[in-house]
């Protein structure tokens, strides 16, 4: 599964909230979070970008705000299919040599999944500092009417009905971890999502 078969923009519209935004801003407030807004060479992007600092720090944090909601669009999805692979009704399809399993209702906690975003200054082409943002996510999703379509006893694509997420969002600080806040998101999933390995392995 790729990152561009995994893309989901209805998805990434529900997952994002302004609750995050706002919780990431309180969160570089933290004496335990690095402040990319204090990293060398900021106060020169602020000053160049044309906008106040209090301007550019938001325009920042948004940025960082809507990459983290693609990245975790892509890994609910990836880890929303690999455990309905583990549900009955695919692994009976599986063992039929049917063309598709029909799972008509999915809903259970996954498997923490995590996340990154890297904050860059830069002078020219030279990178100054870079700041690594780490996330973990702990979802819940409920799935209606979903069909996966089988090639060789492997999954080729899914077709989601309505997908319901619930995700709690914590920036990883070493061995400790603080919550940012909670997401809820219900999208109802447009088209087929690709998953051979073929595509896989144009990557």
């Amino acid at each position: 599964m790729t990152q561009a078969a995994l893309r989901c923009k209805s998805l990434e519209e529900a997952l994002f909230d302004h609750e995050l935004e706002m919780n990431l801003t309180t969160a570089m407030e933290n004496k335990t979070v690095k402040d990319f807004s204090e990293a060398d060479g900021y106060t020169e992007y602020a000053k160049g970008s044309g906008r106040t600092a209090e301007a550019a720090r938001r325009s920042v944090t948004r940025k960082i705000a809507q990459t983290l909601t693609a990245h975790l669009a892509e890994g609910l999805i990836q880890v929303t299919v690999e455990e309905m692979m583990k549900e009955e009704e695919y692994r009976d399809a599986v063992k039929k040599k049917e063309e598709t399993a029909i799972i008509a209702k999915f809903s259970r906690d996954l498997p923490p999944f995590r996340a990154y975003v890297d904050v860059t200054t830069k002078c020219g082409c030279m990178a100054l500092t870079n700041i690594r943002y780490r996330f973990e996510a702990e979802p819940n999703v409920t799935v209606q009417d979903a069909k996966i379509t089988l090639k060789d006893d492997q999954p080729e694509s899914i077709l989601f009905g309505t997908l319901v997420a619930n995700l709690t969002l914590n920036l990883l600080l070493g061995s400790q971890s603080l919550k940012i806040c909670s997401i809820k998101g219900t999208v109802e999933m447009p088209g087929t999502i690709d998953l051979s390995p073929a595509d896989a392995d144009r990557t």
